[in-house]
């Protein structure tokens, strides 16, 4: 992406929550998203944020991301990142996810999400899916071990626990759980099973050390 590309983040207002919901609606499986006005209880609880990605020299929208902010500040949680349609493919998608780890590199020591499984029965599905793995693993993310579930109105999704290391390359077992405890109490309040998934999968999660991973970095 050149000089003329630039874009930066800045902060979604209320009135602008509808207009991304569709886009996420297009962007994500519809078991992955949160009623609207879920979400917009989440942002006005005071720690989650929309930060909106536009371009500099025309406050064009490229993409946004959706961010949930637990209590000890030690991670941030990425709930969702998306580029624009119209702007894929020209490298905003990196430009975005390094900004984030810019933005929140200095307080944090990390970034957690989630990143769906390979769907092996759709073709195009999965090649979609192994290029965003690959995407997070070349902005220096990894996988790591946890059986992670995403709750959703029908019971879990399996997806993989990804990690981002700003500061060191290393992530425990406690500080994960804290964390996915957390982001669930928070924003999945209104699923009464929330704390029953994770207890059933706690076990999965371990200390962690990210072998290839450049301490100190923030993207």
């Amino acid at each position: 992406m050149n000089n003329g590309n630039a874009a930066v983040l800045c902060a979604a207002g209320m009135d602008e929550i509808p207009s991304l919901y569709e886009n996420l609606r297009q962007q994500f499986p519809p078991e992955e998203l949160y009623p609207e006005e879920i979400l917009r209880s989440l942002i006005d609880k005071g720690r989650y944020q929309i930060f909106l990605y536009k371009r500099a020299s025309d406050n064009a929208l490229i993409g946004y991301a959706l961010m949930f902010y637990p209590q000890d500040g030690i991670t941030v949680w990425l709930d969702y990142i998306a580029i624009l349609e119209e702007y894929k493919g020209m490298g905003y998608g990196g430009s975005l996810f390094q900004a984030l780890c810019r933005r929140f590199g200095d307080a944090s020591l990390g970034m957690l999400f989630s990143v769906e499984y390979i769907c092996e029965q759709d073709a195009a599905l999965a090649e979609k899916q192994r290029r965003r793995l690959g995407f997070y693993k070349k902005m220096g993310a990894v996988p790591l071990r946890a059986d992670f579930q995403l709750p959703t109105d029908g019971g879990a999704l399996p997806m993989y626990l990804f990690y981002k290391p700003f500061k060191r390359n290393r992530i425990t077992r406690d500080i994960q759980l804290r964390t996915v405890a957390e982001m669930y109490e928070y924003c999945f309040s209104y699923l009464p099973h929330r704390r029953k998934l994770l207890e059933d999968s706690q076990e999965s999660y371990v200390d962690e050390v990210i072998e290839d991973a450049q301490e100190g970095q923030a993207g």
